[in-house]
């Protein structure tokens, strides 16, 4: 009943209002100009800041007249991360427990609300992201590189899941980075290769602009400390950005080995999302959509664990946080918030990494999980 009311309400928005809070003006803009053979990027901060092979995705949502095309995007959106969830919650847990679908479809919704109604691809990532999660954990190997590879192709910032996931599980890697250059490719099929390799050049041209703040905050590590009256040099942030890419390495290498499944891929996501959202130097608030979810399974996996309120409690207020955008205090909030809430749940997921309190969590040589 809330998913059914959640995409009811979305639609009919969309429907009433379709060019108010939405960002799918860009995405049309950059699929027509594929079309027609001109160039994607235009100069500056703003604008198409995705891939040329998302603007080759986008073309089927421009046929349909405006609103259905955007009304049909958000029900595609909707239903890659709906079903994200429902599979997510399903993975089989060492003891049993109460059904996870309910709560983390409470917890979840409040940060994608922002997302669903603007039709930012964040929640698409989200959804390719929970599944890749979900193949990964059952050993798959083709369906997560392929899933992964879609992602990357709609935003680049499934890279950090993929290559973490693929340095953990190398037979998953050359599968990624195959079906990754075939994603790459797809442009030359509806468009000639010299056209493509230009709209290739512009996009590296245009993520070089656009990863430098220039003046703009956002809710990231920077916006967090920004937000208190600390001014960090962009040289700083590039040092504790590249310093976190191999902690985050470490940490998830740390829970692969010492957790079975599902739980070791799902620590890793966990631990990717968290870089995500902290170390990206453009994260928007809408963006939270890919960490809260996540955060709402493990703190659904803690629930009726003896021992462990005190800790579903910590997560559930994270998750329901994480949807701040909604909430009257936004406007306080915004910026400093979500990063912080963040840094508590990386601790948090860190902390039962190095220690975990149960020897039935870390024992790593437990056959693959059934059910998948």
């Amino acid at each position: 009943m809330l998913w059914g009311l959640f995409v009811l309400t979305i639609t009919v928005l969309v429907a009433v209002q379709p060019y108010r809070r939405t960002v799918t003006p860009n995405y049309h803009g950059a699929a027509q100009k594929f079309v027609a053979g001109h160039d994607l990027y235009e100069p500056g901060f703003w604008g198409f800041l995705y891939p040329p092979p998302f603007a080759v995705l986008y073309v089927p949502f421009t046929s349909a007249p405006v609103p259905l095309g955007d009304v049909i995007w958000r029900w595609v959106n909707l239903g890659l991360f709906l079903s994200g969830v429902a599979r997510i919650a399903s993975l089989p847990r060492s003891r049993p427990g109460p059904p996870l679908f309910a709560l983390i479809t409470v917890l979840a919704i409040p940060a994608s609300l922002s997302s669903a109604r603007n039709g930012q691809v964040n929640m698409t990532e989200t959804g390719l992201l929970l599944h890749a999660a979900v193949d990964v954990a059952c050993g798959r190997l083709w369906r997560p590189a392929i899933v992964l590879a879609v992602a990357t192709v709609l935003k680049p910032v499934a890279l950090v899941p993929a290559l973490l996931w693929g340095a953990l599980r190398p037979a998953l890697l050359w599968r990624f980075l195959v079906a990754l250059a075939a994603g790459v490719a797809l442009p030359v099929a509806f468009a000639s290769p010299a056209y493509v390799v230009r709209q290739y050049q512009g996009f590296v041209d245009k993520m070089v602009v656009a990863s430098a703040p220039m003046g703009q905050m956002f809710c990231d590590i920077a916006g967090l400390v920004e937000s208190f009256g600390l001014q960090v040099s962009e040289a700083t942030l590039r040092i504790v950005r590249a310093a976190s890419a191999p902690l985050t390495l470490a940490l998830s290498a740390v829970a692969w080995k010492r957790f079975a499944e599902p739980e070791r891929s799902l620590h890793v996501l966990g631990f990717a999302t968290s870089y995500l959202m902290l170390m990206s130097p453009r994260t928007e608030s809408n963006g939270y959509v890919m960490l809260a979810p996540v955060v709402a399974v493990f703190a659904g996996r803690l629930w009726g664990v003896a021992g462990r309120r005190r800790e579903f409690w910590f997560l559930v207020l994270v998750a329901v946080g994480l949807g701040s955008d909604n909430y009257p205090f936004h406007r306080e909030t915004d910026f400093w918030l979500k990063p912080a809430l963040t840094v508590l749940w990386a601790g948090w997921l860190a902390a039962r990494t190095l220690y975990p309190r149960e020897l039935s969590e870390s024992r790593a040589d437990r056959p693959e999980p059934e059910g998948c």
